[in-house]
């Protein structure tokens, strides 16, 4: 949840030879776990208790097994899907057709991050690897 991100910026070190690719996986996976243990209790909080009001066992088992069916499509078809994503979307489903009351301030900040953070990350040399043009 949220530690993804050690493995793209490890892929980049990988592929431009700076570490090999068991020295990138070691060092990805240290903080990718680093990085759950230590943030993703404010992401399991936000998606507890700021998506959809409590849903029973019923309705969350239908969003994880349509989160996994989703992800296992874009993984067949070769399209990259974020799984929070998915799952987010996954939620918002299950709180239209089975009614349960979606807290729509929690979804708004979730929403707003994601958009701002492509924004900040697309736009910025630094952070997209794009310089005048050229990949770096």
């Amino acid at each position: 949840m949220g530690s993804h991100h050690p493995g793209a910026v490890m892929g980049m070190a990988y592929a431009s030879k700076i570490l090999s690719i068991r020295k990138a996986t070691t060092l990805s996976d240290i903080f990718a776990f680093l990085g759950t243990l230590i943030a993703s209790s404010g992401v399991v909080h936000t998606y507890a208790f700021s998506i959809i009001e409590p849903a029973t066992m019923k309705e969350m088992t239908a969003a994880m097994l349509g989160a996994s069916v989703a992800i296992l499509i874009s993984t067949i078809l070769n399209l990259p899907a974020s799984t929070i994503q998915v799952f987010t979307f996954s939620l918002l489903f299950i709180g239209m057709v089975s009614h349960v009351i979606m807290l729509f301030d929690g979804i708004i900040i979730v929403l707003a991050m994601w958009i701002a953070l492509t924004v900040i990350l697309n736009r910025h040399p630094l952070l997209s690897g794009v310089n005048d043009g050229q990949c770096t």
